[in-house]
């Protein structure tokens, strides 16, 4: 069977600066409610920094059923590091859908002492799920096997830093856009 594994950018100001961690899918639903502070505690630009990373990572184990040490959230998609190495690096992390899209890229627009004020919704609970299954691609004639090139080569469909942290970063103001 297939590994799964995710980027996660560890410094918003240098994409280069990056960890491949090992993922595996949820199996429970979790909710988890945003507090004004978690606003506070945000970073702009960042997957590990926005309100929804803030309030898992405050959470934790009181909303998770597994250690919480990172939160990583992504426009549809939430990873939760449960396992660190001995010296602190993400090693594997737990793979959540959510239905926020809305409150995880905000501070990128905004500056965080205005989103209180804004847009924020604080008393909207945030669902992570399971992530459903996807089929994978399948060409007749060819055994089931699909052509691509290898996988450490950025293509079109696979860019070396992921389309989107680059977007939060550059919204953020945090890297310029390059040419």
């Amino acid at each position: 069977m297939k590994k799964h594994t995710v980027k996660i950018y560890l410094d918003e100001r240098d994409l280069t600066k990056f960890v491949t961690v090992a993922i595996s899918r949820a199996t429970r639903v979790v909710k988890i409610k945003r507090e004004d502070f978690d606003v506070r505690d945000s970073r702009p630009g960042s997957t590990i920094g926005c309100v929804n990373s803030v309030c898992a990572h405050r959470l934790g184990d009181k909303a998770f059923p597994h250690p919480v040490h990172l939160a990583v959230f992504t426009a549809s998609r939430a990873y939760i590091v449960d396992k660190v190495n001995k010296a602190g690096i993400p090693v594997h992390a737990v793979w959540y859908a959510h239905d926020d899209k809305l409150g995880v890229n905000l501070n990128d627009h905004i500056h965080p002492r205005n989103v209180l004020k804004r847009v924020l919704d604080l008393n909207r609970v945030v669902t992570l799920r399971p992530p459903t299954k996807r089929f994978g691609s399948y060409i007749p004639g060819n055994g089931g096997k699909v052509s691509g090139a290898a996988r450490l080569i950025p293509t079109v469909r696979r860019a070396y830093v992921g389309r989107g942290q680059y977007a939060r970063s550059l919204a953020a103001g945090l890297i310029k856009e390059s040419t």
